[in-house]
């Protein structure tokens, strides 16, 4: 943002917050805000197009694609397809995902796709792209502290000193046998919304305790290594060139608990790039980078 739009932005928050406390704040009653001045959306929209335009000149698709005779073909036909599902059942494209999903599935359309190379996977999050059992593995590592009444993994291979974390190799022990309490880690790591939580907003308030659950899991750098490469190998096992993730920088921690610079962080993923790029050279990798509102404006 230039520094011109920024001030601009600053005298109308100034503005409104002098029209604010002058009618005497109530936060029983919703507030009226103005709208931005002409001045200021005019040159929003023209910083925004040139950013847009920056952002177009690194895209994968920045050339124009056209399709090759046997490809439009192929596109033909899935559109054929596609027009048979939906005369069939017309409620594919507005009815509840998991209500429809075994029909999709077992579409012809999917059997197609899933042979299919798939250009690009956009917005994956990888907070929740590793398989469940790479993270219960990841537990039986030495260094993989549990606490059952925080729900809560630490992970260092200094120890852990930490009340009430015990090492998941010797809880494992007091259980009937591995497999008991592997299940027992795997339901609370998985979210299982009702039929009703689906179709409602309050369906997220169960990932913040999952994303809890697995944090450390995740961001203890030697096993987020793993479960990066792990994950891109992944896509690029499904034929996908281009793989764009978003990702919560500032999270990943040594085994002193203290975070990595982030320098070295972006170095994690230009190595697991490199490495893919050995046997797929035409794999590329983008990242998505965001904050925590939870960690203040600075972390943003």
């Amino acid at each position: 943002m230039s520094s011109e739009l920024e001030r601009i932005f600053d005298q109308e928050l100034v503005n409104l917050q002098e029209n604010v406390y002058e009618r005497g704040y109530n936060p029983a009653v919703s507030e009226t805000l103005t709208e931005a001045t002409p001045e200021a959306q005019t040159l929003w929209l023209k910083e925004r197009s040139e950013l847009l335009q920056k952002d177009r000149a690194l895209d994968h698709a920045a050339n124009k694609i056209e399709l090759t005779y046997k490809i439009a073909i192929v596109d033909g036909k899935l559109g054929q397809l596609r027009k048979e599902m939906l005369r069939k059942d017309r409620s594919l494209l507005i009815g509840d995902f998991h209500d429809k999903k075994e029909a999709l599935l077992n579409s012809p359309l999917y059997d197609c796709f899933l042979r299919l190379p798939k250009p690009a996977v956009h917005h994956a999050h990888l907070t929740a792209c590793s398989e469940i059992d790479q993270l219960i593995a990841l537990t039986y590592k030495s260094c993989v502290y549990y606490s059952q009444t925080a729900n809560e993994f630490h992970v260092s291979a200094k120890g852990c000193k930490k009340e009430g974390f015990i090492k998941v190799k010797t809880l494992r022990q007091y259980w009937k046998n591995p497999a008991e309490f592997d299940k027992f880690l795997r339901d609370k790591m998985v979210c299982k919304p009702t039929a009703d939580q689906r179709t409602d907003h309050a369906v997220w308030g169960g990932f913040q305790f999952k994303f809890q659950l697995t944090f450390a899991l995740y961001n203890y750098k030697p096993f987020f290594e793993r479960i990066l490469y792990r994950v891109t190998r992944n896509f690029m096992n499904e034929l996908v060139t281009v793989v764009e993730y978003r990702h919560i920088i500032g999270c990943l921690f040594d085994d002193d608990g203290k975070t990595i610079p982030l320098e070295e962080e972006l170095a994690i993923f230009q190595k697991c790039q490199d490495n893919i790029q050995a046997r797929y050279p035409l794999f590329r990798m983008r990242l998505i980078i965001c904050g925590l509102k939870m960690f203040g404006k600075a972390h943003i």
